[in-house]
């Protein structure tokens, strides 16, 4: 399999450039088209389903495979805290979001080096743009009611958590264990919902085409637990290479190329839509 290769031009931001990607296995490429470093989503992905286009939502099953889950699970335990949203300058406590979170940097392990890289190369953005990895936890009853990855530009908030990185263009959410009840994704302006399968990957577009302006209909929701716990995970692209700043734990992960490690699956996912 060829894989991607990010290049950088001599000044402080990715050159204007298409870099192709192929693979004799699964029989795919693509173009990236990097503007003094904003990145253009993809208007597909090469394996997986398709489960919404306006925006894209797009699922992958057995993406991470059961000890690439475990691993980051174990990285993350001992880490938890309360869970927290954004707020204009700080974040802050809501009933709208209860569980657990912790942060997994790049330098933790060369596994979840491994797994940002793939998440990469599939999605088609550098992983310099990406902030580190969120796990979230959530035990029985436990949720994140529907709310926006992204920003309005138009709003103070907006525009101070944008300073850094610009938009989260795209997210990229992985589930790790598998959840006896309930504990999918919403998404209620798509009237869908996505099953909490373990290893499977659940990309989505923040933002309109052609913009950084955040989606209206982007808007999701980590659903109840009804039984047992939920593990999963974030990785948010940003429009520009994303540096540590105002976000508590959030790191840059690095430019730098890791090549190998484990293949996705092809199998499609199950789409489920709201009576």
């Amino acid at each position: 399999m060829t894989m991607r290769r990010w290049l950088r031009c001599s000044g402080t931001s990715l050159a204007t450039c298409s870099v192709r990607h192929t693979s004799a296995h699964h029989g795919f490429g693509w173009s990236l088209t990097c503007n003094n470093g904003d990145v253009k989503l993809a208007s597909s992905y090469p394996i997986g389903e398709q489960l919404a286009d306006d925006p894209i939502v797009w699922a992958i099953d057995d993406f991470l495979s059961p000890a690439e889950r475990l691993h980051v699970i174990g990285i993350a335990a001992p880490r938890l805290e309360e869970a927290k949203v954004t707020s204009t300058r700080v974040n802050t406590t809501s009933a709208a979001r209860t569980g657990s979170v912790a942060w997994v940097r790049y330098g933790d392990s060369p596994q979840v080096q491994e797994i940002i890289h793939r998440v990469s190369d599939l999605v088609g953005i550098p992983p310099h743009h990406s902030e580190s990895m969120q796990v979230v936890h959530y035990a029985e009853t436990q949720e994140y009611r529907p709310h926006f990855d992204g920003w309005d530009l138009r709003t103070e908030k907006g525009r101070l958590r944008t300073e850094n990185g610009g938009q989260r263009v795209l997210t990229a959410l992985m589930y790790l264990n598998d959840v006896a009840g309930g504990g999918g994704t919403s998404f209620p302006k798509l009237d869908l919902e996505v099953e909490a399968k373990p290893g499977r990957l659940v990309i989505f577009h923040n933002i309109e085409d052609e913009a950084t302006n955040l989606h209206p209909r982007s808007l999701h929701g980590g659903m109840p637990v009804g039984d047992g716990e939920k593990w999963a995970c974030n990785l948010w692209f940003r429009a520009k290479p994303y540096k540590a700043g105002g976000n508590r734990g959030s790191k840059p992960v690095a430019a730098s190329r890791r090549t190998g490690g484990a293949q996705p699956g092809n199998r499609a996912a199950r789409r489920r839509k709201k009576k």
